[in-house]
């Protein structure tokens, strides 16, 4: 299907909900399950019946703006596609505004807010009518649960405002807020009885400030760098989610305490991602991406409740696991053999500088330690031998890290990826 010809915009890919002036589907609407049906192309193909080269087709753009007195207009440099999902979602772009100076001075402000109801939004939902189910009271095939009678339907709202500043046409700056508060949210409520009852009356906030900037430093380079300042925060015993699972009550005749409010298992106060193309000479490319993170939220526990250490019960934001930083590399050399085919060899490498990124994955239950503690109920030292000779005066002497993918970093010490490379070709046409 010709969706551009010549220049000029001849219709949109369309599935059978009709737009102004299109009236009938042209068979590209996809569908995921659990999603709402989108427009979506197969391949892209774009032609060009007069070749010019960049210095030219910049000059021709310049030259249309001012014929049709436009303030600017946009130099796509790239498309990426490779989306797998079909909700609806934005492409990746290479955009840049050209004016009839050949650069950009252009702020853009943008802002937007939503109530989200939905009732199937949290996985609580489904494990409270599951709890529900299994106790039926006439048969008995499971705990007695109910749902709490004042129930009401959980809700978010989300709030964001920006703004975009463009230097010139290699320098893009943004800033971006982002407001998004859970109402309703599920709590299930384990009494003594051994009674279960699932409530609404969680709350969750999530705030953040993302700074994003974009440019090329020459012909040769080009930088992303995105840093992000955030708080996520909800009730719960142990860490929980944001406007998702079930979180549990420690005390259900006290489920407001303190220190049940807050950091969620998104909670990541900082994080820095650079991101950068190296077109080297003899046309190969070097893509580098760099992370970093301060660490995210860790609840010890004792039983269902969180650890008890001299006496003083510990709260939801008292430990962290370990900042998260990886590089990843990436060498490629295309190779153009037909006007549509190319060839492209790369190796790939993963953590490349090898570093241990166990997060917050952290042996969590003190039952469960390498090293004995001396009262689950109460810790007051560790037991490597049987007089229990280490006292703990710090919390932090009780985090141990989970090993789930083998002894890469000694025993049991291995969660993240180590480094690892790959060698593979990429074939396009």
């Amino acid at each position: 299907m010709t969706v551009v010809e010549n220049g000029i915009l001849k219709t949109f890919l369309l599935s059978r909900s009709p737009i102004r002036g299109f009236d009938h589907s042209n068979g590209h609407g996809r569908r995921q399950a659990g999603n709402e049906v989108v427009s979506r192309q197969s391949n892209l193909i774009v032609e060009s019946k007069n070749k010019v080269s960049d210095r030219t087709l910049r000059e021709m753009l310049l030259t249309e703006i001012q014929r049709q007195k436009k303030p600017y207009g946009l130099y796509f440099e790239q498309v990426t596609g490779g989306y797998k999902s079909f909700s609806a979602g934005p492409a990746l772009l290479e955009v840049e505004p050209v004016t009839e100076r050949g650069c950009v001075n252009l702020d853009t402000l943008r802002g937007g807010v939503g109530l989200y109801f939905n009732d199937l939004a949290q996985n609580g939902w489904a494990e409270a009518f599951i709890a529900v189910n299994n106790s039926n009271l006439q048969n008995a095939s499971g705990l007695p649960s109910l749902i709490d009678s004042n129930y009401h339907t959980p809700y978010a709202l989300h709030a964001t405002a920006g703004i975009e500043h463009a230097f010139n046409t290699n320098w893009v700056l943004s800033a971006d807020w982002t407001l998004e508060t859970g109402m309703h949210g599920y709590r299930r409520y384990d009494y003594p009885s051994g009674i279960s009852v699932f409530r609404t009356d969680n709350r969750s906030s999530y705030k953040a400030l993302a700074v994003h900037l974009q440019g090329n430093v020459s012909r040769r380079l080009n930088l992303v760098a995105n840093y992000t300042l955030s708080s996520a925060k909800t009730w719960g015993c142990l860490i929980g989610e944001l406007f998702d699972y079930v979180n549990g009550v420690c005390d259900p005749f006290n489920a407001f305490a303190l220190g049940d409010y807050g950091p969620s298992g998104e909670d990541v106060r900082h994080r820095f991602v650079l991101a950068g193309t190296v077109h080297a000479p003899a046309g190969f490319d070097v893509s580098f991406l760099s992370q970093a993170e301060t660490a995210r939220p860790i609840t010890l526990t004792s039983g269902a409740d969180r650890v008890v250490i001299n006496a003083v019960k510990s709260s939801l934001s008292e430990f962290r696991g370990t900042p998260y930083i990886q590089t990843d590399l990436r060498v490629s050399r295309p190779i153009k053999f037909h006007e549509r085919w190319s060839l492209t060899p790369f190796i790939e490498f993963f953590n490349l500088f090898n570093r241990n990124n166990p997060g917050n994955n952290y042996v969590g239950d003190i039952s469960a330690l390498p090293i004995p503690v001396n009262d689950l109920a109460n810790v007051t030292a560790l037991c490597p031998d049987p007089t229990c000779s280490v006292p703990v005066t710090s919390g932090k002497q009780l985090l141990v890290p989970a090993g789930a993918l083998g002894d890469f970093f000694g025993p049991g010490t291995t969660v993240g990826i180590p480094f690892a490379a790959q060698l593979g070709v990429k074939l396009t046409f």
